[in-house]
């Protein structure tokens, strides 16, 4: 697994993960609408732009959206929206994107998360293990969120 490293405070997660694709890649996936569908779910309204608002179907067929606002679009490097969903309160989820030679560093912060610190964690785990296949163009196959999410809680303790 490419996780360098994580860490949890008590109103934040960060993790940081190597993809074996370029940085442009990775921007690809973290904003285009048909390559979002492969690690998080479906574009149901908006854009990933500067200055947008857009929402994500998460795809449990229920229509449970997260509501999100970029409030910063600087590709390939950095992007950052809040995130919403109707039985949570707003947090931020922040994007950096670190080229090197054989691959980019994707930095994720999510911060204001307070008590859901720990529930997102393994969620975080899951879809970033979910865009780098979609990244390496090796798309992992749905049906397999949940037992991998199910995977990282067990580890998550």
């Amino acid at each position: 697994m490419p996780l360098l490293r994580s860490e949890a405070t008590n109103t934040a997660l960060r993790l940081s993960w190597s993809i074996g694709a370029s940085a442009d890649a990775v921007w690809t996936c973290l904003t285009n609408s048909p390559h979002l569908r492969l690690w998080l779910g479906d574009l149901a309204d908006g854009s990933l732009a500067e200055g947008e608002t857009f929402a994500i179907d998460h795809g449990d067929g229920d229509g449970y959206q997260c509501c999100s606002a970029v409030e910063l679009y600087d590709a390939p490097r950095a992007l950052t929206y809040s995130w919403t969903f109707p039985d949570e309160h707003r947090t931020l989820v922040a994007w950096t994107l670190t080229p090197r030679s054989s691959d980019t560093v994707l930095d994720l912060n999510h911060t204001g998360l307070d008590e859901l610190v720990r529930s997102y964690f393994s969620g975080w785990m899951t879809h970033l293990t979910f865009l780098e296949g979609a990244a390496v163009d090796a798309p992992i196959p749905s049906q397999m969120f949940w037992p991998l999410h199910d995977t990282f809680a067990r580890l998550n303790g």
